[in-house]
C-alpha cells in the first residue's frame, strides 16, 4: 500500500502543464514564451558546437555560470544555475521552508509558489492585489511583522503585470530584515522590464533573486534558469540539487547568450517594436486592453470566453483566459498580432 506523505494527501494537481496539446503546431500567444523564437542562424550556430562527446559526458555548468556572473557582474559563487528558475524555487523551499512556516504571496500569482507550500507543509498567506492590481504594501508588511518565514515579490508579476516601485521593494526588505524573513525576488521578465535589484544583495543577505532564460531569451523548451544571491545561501541551495541538474545542450545555449549581449539587445529592440505594432493594432480595432510591464496584454473577456477561445484555437492561435476575468495575449511579430487580430474580431463577432 502507498504511503503518502500527510501534507501531500490532499494536494491536487491537474495535468502536467501543456501536455495535452502539440503547441507548435499553433501561434503560441498563451504560454509567456517567446512566440517567435530565437535567430535561426544563431540557435543553428549553437547546435553546431554539439558532439557526440558532449552529449556522453555529464555537464559542466562552470563555463555557463562563468558566463552569466560576468554579464551581471557578479561573482562566480553567487550564481547557481538551474532547470529553469522553477527548480530554483523548489530547492528554495527544500532547503529553507518546513511544516508551518508561513510564506506571503501577493495573489494573484505564478501557482507553483503555493503549491510549493502544500507540499513542504507551509502556510500560504494570499494577499490580494487591489482592483487597479496595485501591490497591497500595508497588508504585505504587516503580514512581515506577524513572522513570516518567507516573503515572495514577482516583479512584474504574473498574470497582473504590474510592478512594485524599487523604493516599495526597499521597504519590503528592510522590514523582511527586521524580522528575519527570507525575500524571494523573481525576476522571471527581467529583460521585459529591466528593473532589478542586483544591486542590493550585498546590503541584504536574506535576500534571493531568481531569472529565467524561457521568456523573451526564448528558451522555455530546453529549461533553464539561474538563482542569485550571497555565497551562503547558494550553497544551501546546492545541498539538495541533484548532481548534473540540468542539461548540456541548456547550459551552452546560455553560454553563448550570454557571451552575445548584443543578440538579447536585438531581441529586447525587436520585442518593443512588436509590442507597439500590437498596441496600435488593437486600437485600430477597437478592442478594448490593459496595457503591462510584461510581455503580454489583458482584454477583458465576457461570459463568451470559452467560444472565444475555441475559436481562435480553430484558426490556429492559443491564448490564455486569467483571473476569470481576461484573456492574455503573448506579444509576437507582426504576422502573429495580424493573424490574432483578424482571428479575434471575427470571433468576437459569432
Amino acid at each position: 500500500m502507498k504511503q503518502i506523505k500527510p501534507v501531500l494527501q490532499k494536494l491536487y494537481r491537474s495535468a502536467q502543464f501543456f501536455n495535452e496539446t502539440d503547441r507548435t503546431q499553433y501561434i503560441r500567444m498563451d504560454g509567456n514564451e517567446s512566440v517567435d523564437g530565437l535567430p535561426k542562424d544563431f540557435v543553428k550556430s549553437v547546435l553546431n558546437k554539439v558532439t557526440p562527446a558532449m552529449l556522453a559526458t555529464y555537464p559542466n555548468p562552470k563555463k555557463c555560470t562563468e558566463a552569466v556572473a560576468n554579464y551581471l557582474g557578479v561573482d562566480r559563487e553567487m550564481v547557481f544555475m538551474t532547470n529553469g528558475s522553477d527548480a530554483a524555487i523548489k530547492m528554495f523551499f527544500e532547503v529553507y521552508i518546513g511544516e508551518g512556516d508561513k510564506v506571503i504571496i501577493a495573489s494573484p500569482a505564478f501557482e507553483m509558489y503555493e503549491v510549493y507550500c502544500n507540499m513542504f507543509g507551509a502556510k500560504a498567506i494570499n494577499i490580494a492585489y487591489g482592483e487597479s492590481f496595485e501591490f497591497p504594501m500595508d497588508s504585505y508588511l504587516a503580514e512581515i511583522e506577524k513572522g513570516a518565514k518567507l516573503a515572495i515579490i514577482t516583479n512584474p508579476n504574473n498574470p497582473t503585470g504590474s510592478v512594485i516601485a524599487e523604493d516599495e521593494i526597499v521597504k519590503i526588505l528592510e522590514k523582511a530584515k527586521e524580522n528575519d524573513t527570507l525575500v524571494m525576488i523573481d525576476e522571471a521578465y527581467y529583460w521585459i522590464y529591466d528593473k532589478t535589484m542586483l544591486g542590493l544583495l550585498d546590503k541584504y543577505p536574506n535576500m534571493v533573486l531568481l531569472r529565467t532564460f524561457s521568456k523573451i531569451l526564448g528558451l522555455a523548451g530546453i529549461r533553464l534558469g539561474f538563482a542569485v544571491a550571497n555565497q551562503d545561501m547558494i550553497m544551501d541551495l546546492k545541498k539538495v540539487a541533484a548532481p548534473a541538474g540540468v542539461n548540456t545542450v541548456a547550459l551552452l545555449f546560455g553560454e553563448e547568450l550570454m557571451n552575445h549581449p548584443e543578440i538579447i539587445e536585438s531581441l529586447v529592440d525587436d520585442f518593443r517594436k512588436d509590442k507597439q505594432y500590437l498596441l496600435e493594432e488593437l486600437k485600430k480595432a477597437n478592442i478594448e486592453y490593459l496595457d503591462t510591464e510584461s510581455n503580454y496584454v489583458l482584454i477583458p473577456a465576457g461570459d463568451n470566453y470559452q467560444m472565444i477561445l475555441d475559436s481562435l484555437k480553430e484558426d490556429g492561435l492559443l491564448i490564455a483566459y486569467k483571473m476569470n476575468k481576461y484573456f492574455r495575449i503573448n506579444i509576437g511579430g507582426k504576422e502573429s498580432t495580424d493573424r490574432f487580430i483578424d482571428s479575434f474580431v471575427s470571433a468576437c463577432s459569432l
